[in-house]
């Protein structure tokens, strides 16, 4: 009898340890499975500072501009501005130490960004193993994207005027971005081991809705995803008026490739295309100036 119950004892503790090493097997391979981007570059969202950043890089300004400069510091020192800006004497010193670091950093100041356009998935195709893209959300040869920054609805520096949100003289918060390329995005290539994942959970959702509301139309609208686009701007173009009292700037980029995610948060990570990795083996100079120059031959035609 007691043998028998160390066998049943020594069964169960062997039986637990396979079970743990069953489990931690899975769940290595689990996030093994996961897809990880390689971009080697980092890239900033864009956002009212970044963009003020952007604008000295890509010479939107000259250096001898004093409002550019007072505005400069307003959307990056608020406290100095607040302090300094009603006292003329002070003001002209902290204003030429301004005018100074622009001049020694505006190389360093970033000029790649990112940006996210949302995207509605249909049915997944084994086959093929893509996703298709509803009609409403496809990309077909798409080169501009109107992009408007982060914090845009935010009054930078505690403005005194509460009753509308406008621009920093100069500064504009909205971006028309033209693309070197057109971007063609009408279906997504996904594991088929990520894509079970992602109808399994957008179906969880579905699945609570109530019976009546559980139809085909509503399915596909749970199955939203989201496209990150990675770019860096090569050149500033203009200004231009659009609505409510706010401006616009144009500026150039080079699309150097995207994400497309499963969630908002961009944890979840179904693709991506690396179009540097993909380029050809020409100096980045090169390629700039070879894609700035049909840009510019687009707009003669």
């Amino acid at each position: 009898m007691i043998y028998m119950k160390r066998y049943l004892i020594l069964k169960f503790i062997v039986t637990l340890i396979i079970g743990a090493c069953l489990f931690i097997g899975s769940s290595v391979h689990a996030q093994d499975d996961r897809l990880v981007t390689d971009f080697e570059h980092f890239y900033d969202d864009i956002t009212l500072d970044k963009l003020s950043k952007l604008y000295w890089r890509m010479n939107k300004f000259d250096i001898n501009d004093d409002t550019a400069v007072d505005n400069f510091l307003k959307i990056n020192e608020c406290d100095i501005y607040k302090e300094y800006i009603f006292n003329e004497l002070e003001w002209k010193g902290v204003r030429e130490r301004a005018r100074n670091h622009l001049r020694e950093n505006v190389e360093s100041f970033p000029d790649r960004f990112k940006f996210e356009q949302p995207l509605r998935l249909g049915d997944y195709d084994p086959a093929s193993k893509t996703f298709s893209i509803m009609p409403d959300y496809q990309i077909d040869g798409i080169r501009k994207f109107e992009v408007f920054s982060n914090d845009m609805d935010e009054r930078h520096c505690k403005e005194d005027n509460y009753n509308r949100i406008y621009d920093i003289e100069g500064y504009p918060n909205a971006l028309l971005v033209e693309l070197n390329q057109p971007l063609n995005l009408t279906s997504v290539l996904v594991k088929e081991s990520t894509a079970s994942r992602y109808i399994e959970e957008k179906m969880n959702a579905f699945m609570q809705l109530h019976e009546s509301r559980r139809q085909r139309d509503v399915m596909y609208s749970l199955r939203d995803a989201y496209v990150v686009m990675k770019i860096r701007v090569f050149s500033y173009k203009g200004t231009e008026q659009i609505h409510n009292g706010r401006q616009r700037a144009t500026v150039y980029a080079m699309l150097e490739g995207y994400e497309i995610y499963a969630d908002s948060e961009h944890e979840q990570l179904l693709y991506f295309e690396n179009f540097i990795r993909k380029s050809e083996e020409k100096p980045f100079d090169v390629r700039l100036k070879e894609q700035f120059d049909k840009l510019k031959e687009r707009r003669s035609q």
